[in-house]
């Protein structure tokens, strides 16, 4: 590769990141919610079960990029591993998420989930009965893998992570959004699609009246 294409590659993965920043700014700007982060104790949850899926509006700058790039207000996914003697979600995530312990997949106690947020929704899925124990072990082989963010069979981000837990047992209806960007071109799936998905319930959403950005 010549050094003026090399530069040019450069300028346009700039102009890339620029343009994403200032749709974060504008993003933040335009949502009513709260800036305030949720505590655990002052939802009222549903019962929870594991295999249930969890999307969240997220406080960072990436989460409000994700957010424009799906026109959602939610930018991150998990799904409940554990419901006793504490409830705990495993997700896929960068080393930007303060109540992650590290990056890549982790498994973080509900609280810690939700305090990172300033909007969730909960998904429930209509899987057949005993399927807890390999949705659970699926998650738990996942933990302490790399994230990674891109189009490839490889790929091992929040969204694949969920849609892998959940494929052998339900056929889901799940629509990735194509994206024609420098270093990023293909398929991605994001945690709207899960909102989307006709098979799912949504059983818990708070604020209830959250409206995706336009």
């Amino acid at each position: 590769m010549s050094k003026h294409r090399y530069l040019l590659g450069l300028s346009l993965v700039s102009a890339l990141i620029l343009c994403a920043l200032i749709a974060a700014v504008t993003l933040r700007h335009e949502l009513p919610a709260p800036v305030a982060k949720l505590e655990l104790n002052e939802l009222r949850l549903p019962e929870l079960q594991v295999g249930d899926v969890i999307v969240r509006q997220g406080v960072s700058v990436d989460s409000a990029i994700i957010a424009q790039f799906s026109a959602s207000i939610y930018s991150h996914v998990g799904m409940v591993a554990q419901v006793a003697p504490e409830i705990t979600v495993i997700h896929a995530t960068t080393a930007d998420d303060a109540g992650a312990p590290h990056a890549g997949v982790v498994e973080v106690p509900l609280s810690a989930f939700v305090h990172e947020s300033t909007a969730i929704a909960i998904v429930r899925f209509p899987l057949p009965e005993d399927t807890s124990v390999p949705i659970q072990a699926y998650l738990r082989g996942k933990l302490g893998t790399e994230f990674r963010l891109d189009a490839s069979a490889e790929r091992n981000y929040c969204s694949t992570i969920v849609a892998e837990a959940l494929a052998p047992h339900l056929t889901l209806e799940l629509k990735p959004i194509y994206l024609s960007l420098p270093l990023i071109d293909g398929d991605y799936l994001f945690p709207q699609a899960f909102i989307d998905e006709p098979h799912g319930h949504i059983i818990f959403r708070y604020p209830e009246t959250k409206t995706a950005p336009h």
